[in-house]
């Protein structure tokens, strides 16, 4: 051991200091002190983990919210098939001008079967449908016509629309010359139900275009203002 005084090295059983002479008992351990391990530093008590967020519920499908329509004023494509509720409020028949064009469309597909000409001869009546002559355009039209209202692609209505007019004069006049031919005998031909339906689908067309025309302009002079 070394002496607290003067720092000498003495044996480990010395009682003085043979260098100083001062006194070692005091820095001699006991045998309880030899034997006894050195205590071991208390290891740094560890951070608790910290809590974590509990998760989020998901939504179910019950609380999952109606879709709505596209970006930018956009319609989403309508279900299909469509139903009859579905159809009512995406054409919105309660307007005037599209109920006067939804008829329009529907008396040019419905005028191709009935007689449209009826013949007497000798007492015999010959009726002729118009669905023997021109008459798959104006069914192919009038079916064309609804299915674009239905989609709501106004300019392929308009269009459509124009052609079936101009088809239905292009019949009006063609009968007419017909019977300016047949001069007396024109009086054994007669119009029928067929020819009449064309006739009132295209003065619906007209009016329903016309007042949707009307409607459009006046709204965008009120935007204007």
């Amino acid at each position: 051991m070394y002496c607290k005084k003067c720092g000498k090295e003495n044996a480990d059983d010395s009682r003085f200091c043979k260098h100083c002479g001062a006194s070692l008992t005091s820095q001699i351990p006991s045998p309880e002190q030899r034997t006894m391990p050195a205590p071991q530093p208390a290891p740094a008590p560890q951070p608790a983990p910290a809590p974590q967020p509990a998760p989020a519920p998901q939504p179910t499908a019950a609380s999952q919210p109606a879709p709505q329509p596209g970006v930018g004023g956009k319609m989403e494509a309508p279900a299909w098939p469509p139903t009859k509720q579905a159809v009512m409020e995406r054409m919105d028949i309660r307007k005037p001008e599209t109920a006067l064009t939804l008829a329009g469309w529907l008396l040019c597909i419905l005028c191709v079967f009935p007689a449209y000409i009826s013949v007497t001869i000798f007492g015999s009546v010959m009726e002729f449908a118009l669905i023997e002559g021109d008459g798959c355009f104006f069914l192919c039209l009038g079916i064309a016509g609804a299915i674009t209202m239905y989609l709501k692609k106004e300019k392929a209505v308009f269009g459509i629309a124009i052609a079936t007019v101009v088809l239905a004069i292009f019949e009006i006049f063609n009968f007419s010359d017909k019977l300016d031919e047949l001069g007396g005998f024109g009086s054994l031909i007669r119009k029928g139900a067929g020819y009449y339906l064309m006739v009132l689908g295209c003065i619906c067309l007209i009016a329903g275009t016309v007042m949707k025309e009307v409607k459009k302009r006046q709204g965008g002079k009120a935007n204007v203002l």
